[in-house]
C-alpha cells in the first residue's frame, strides 16, 4: 500500500461532466438540472446553486437564439478544487457577439466571477461555434 501521508498537497485531478442537447429552447430545463446536481455536488448554499442555474439557463438561451438550425448544443462543466468552469458552445449561423450592455450579459456577470464570449473556428459548412464560459469560484459560492 502506497498511501502518502506526509500532509503534502497532492494534486487531484479536475472532474468534467459535458451534456450535449438539441439548441432548442425546450432543452434548457436539462442544462438547469445538471447545473444543479453540479452546484449540490459542490455544496453550494441554495443562493449560489440558484445563482449558477441562472447563469447557465441565459448562456444556454442566447446561445441557442442563435444557433445554426439542426445544431447541438454542447454544456461543459469543469469542476476544480476551488471553482467550477461552464463552456456553453453551440454552431452558430451568424458572427453576433452579445454586447456587454444586454440584460443577459450583465446577470451572467453579476451571478459569476467571470463570463467571457469566444467565437471558435469555422467548420466546412460556414459555421462557426461559439462559446460562453463562465466561472464561480468556492469562496463566491460560499458568500452568496
Amino acid at each position: 500500500m502506497d498511501d502518502d501521508l506526509s500532509g503534502s498537497p497532492v494534486a487531484c485531478p479536475a472532474e468534467q461532466v459535458e451534456l450535449r442537447v438539441p439548441a432548442e429552447m425546450g432543452s434548457l430545463w436539462f442544462l438547469r438540472a445538471l447545473a444543479d446536481v453540479v452546484a449540490r455536488r459542490r455544496g453550494y448554499v441554495r443562493e449560489a446553486l440558484h445563482d449558477l442555474r441562472v447563469a447557465v439557463n441565459e448562456a444556454a438561451t442566447w446561445l441557442i437564439v442563435h444557433a445554426a438550425p439542426g445544431s447541438e448544443l454542447s454544456c461543459r462543466y469543469r469542476l476544480g478544487v476551488a471553482d467550477v468552469t461552464v463552456r456553453v458552445s453551440v454552431p452558430t449561423r451568424a458572427k453576433a457577439p452579445p454586447t456587454s450592455d444586454a440584460l443577459a450579459w450583465q446577470l451572467m456577470a453579476a451571478l459569476t466571477d467571470s463570463v467571457s464570449y469566444c467565437p471558435g473556428d469555422t467548420d466546412d459548412t460556414g459555421r462557426e461555434t461559439t462559446t460562453i464560459t463562465l466561472a464561480v469560484s468556492a469562496s463566491t459560492a460560499a458568500r452568496r
